[in-house]
């Protein structure tokens, strides 16, 4: 009789059995130990029989943990700062995660280290991180963004590791306010303070994607139809016949910055 058995048990017919732990005890760390059971009855064929109970133990092995990779925003040096352990894990419910290297270098866990791009990031044995651009991505242009990235080793302390990647968007913050370009030069709202106009705790974000299909081409031009009748306005913006400081003033009215050169990275 299996009922209540946690593992799988298989009658070979002959009086031997198998057993399988099939999983039940993933949780128990290396040397902890659990019981599983089971019931069998024999008859003597003349109307005779007993039942007896078969006891399993089960002593645990240690399981590797698993490190998710993570991924972040940021906009020009402001600091990012999380904990990389949040979201790892491991099979065995008593085990401690801890960091135990970084960049693959058991010395660069809880100091600063500059990675490749110039930028510093510092990771405690805790999980806890924090990532400073440190000026490395000064020269990315309006609407610009560069990937950053470094790794991280997981222990259990039991002999398990796991390696993930974090994986740090820097976005273009020319203005040095703290908000990426892309989100804070908004097309048809004056916005420079990023105002939060629903109450949500986000700032406004406007982008060129107007109807959010995640890709800028004709059905987003159509909006600069309703604003400005053509898709290719003159740079007579208020149409008084003149360019001049008027048009430029109109200019800062709709998008919130002077004339000036721009840059993007358009991908296909």
């Amino acid at each position: 009789d299996t009922t209540g058995t946690l593992g799988l048990v298989t009658d070979n017919g002959d009086g031997t059995f198998g057993y399988d732990p099939n999983g039940a005890f993933e949780a128990l760390a290396a040397g902890e130990q659990a019981t599983d059971s089971f019931t069998y009855t024999v008859d003597d064929g003349q109307g005779g029989s007993d039942t007896a109970t078969v006891t399993v133990a089960i002593t645990g092995q240690n399981d590797a943990p698993v490190a998710m990779d993570d991924s972040y925003d940021t906009a020009g040096n402001t600091t990012v700062a999380d904990n990389l352990l949040a979201n790892d894990s491991d099979p065995d419910s008593t085990d401690v995660l801890e960091v135990s290297a970084v960049q693959g270098s058991a010395a660069a866990v809880g100091t600063t280290i500059a990675l490749a791009s110039g930028a510093e990031v510092t990771v405690g044995q805790n999980g806890d991180f924090t990532y400073n651009a440190n000026g490395a991505f000064d020269g990315l242009l309006r609407d610009m963004a560069a990937v950053d990235t470094f790794t991280y080793t997981v222990s259990d302390g039991n002999g398990g590791l796991d390696t993930a990647s974090v994986g740090i968007v820097v976005n273009a913050d020319q203005d040095s306010d703290g908000v990426a370009d892309i989100e804070d030069n908004a097309v048809f709202v004056f916005n420079p303070s990023q105002y939060d106009s629903d109450g949500d705790g986000y700032g406004n974000i406007i982008d060129a994607d107007f109807d959010n299909d995640r890709v800028i081409g004709s059905a987003d031009a159509a909006y600069f139809v309703g604003a400005f009748g053509t898709t290719d306005p003159h740079a007579d913006l208020d149409g008084d016949g003149v360019v001049g400081s008027g048009d430029a003033a109109l200019f800062v009215s709709l998008f919130g910055q002077p004339l000036g050169a721009s840059a993007f990275d358009f991908i296909v």
